[in-house]
């Protein structure tokens, strides 16, 4: 992977990618010459966005994990769409791959703005009526 060599990439590193409403996992194996394995999670990004909307049941921190997941699917599959389709993006033309600021390759600050963009419906809790005191026949106007 050209551009990490500043910063090497970590011994426990995998690699991951998007297939068929799936995350794919490569793991490597941590004995050098030994064959790594692959596993795979599914993905259900309906029900996903779906949590997302639902400001009632997810708290602020759990619609931002969710969010940030989709963005990683989202980003992965555009991933694979660009190298199956073999074409960069038009305006770069002879450039393989994803162009940093596109949908295959968001920056930090495109990824922070997805979860700014989150609101949390704001519902002030039902004060308790407070019990009357006892009432009187006058009160009650009789």
């Amino acid at each position: 992977m050209a551009g990490y060599e500043k910063y090497p990439l970590p011994s426990h590193a995998a690699h991951i990618w998007h297939a068929a409403d799936q995350l794919w996992l490569g793991l490597p194996s941590p004995a050098e010459g030994a064959r790594g394995h692959t596993t795979h999670f599914p993905v259900d990004e309906a029900a996903l966005r779906n949590l997302l909307a639902d400001t009632e049941r997810c708290s602020l921190d759990e619609r931002k994990a969710i969010a940030s997941l989709l963005a990683l699917v989202s980003t992965l599959k555009a991933r694979s769409a660009e190298a199956t389709q073999r074409q960069a993006p038009k305006r770069h033309k002879g450039v393989e791959g994803s162009m940093i600021g596109s949908l295959g390759a968001p920056t930090q600050a495109q990824l922070e703005a997805l979860t700014k963009g989150l609101r949390v419906q704001r519902i002030e809790p039902l004060k308790k009526k407070e019990a009357p005191a006892e009432l009187t026949l006058a009160d009650l106007g009789l």
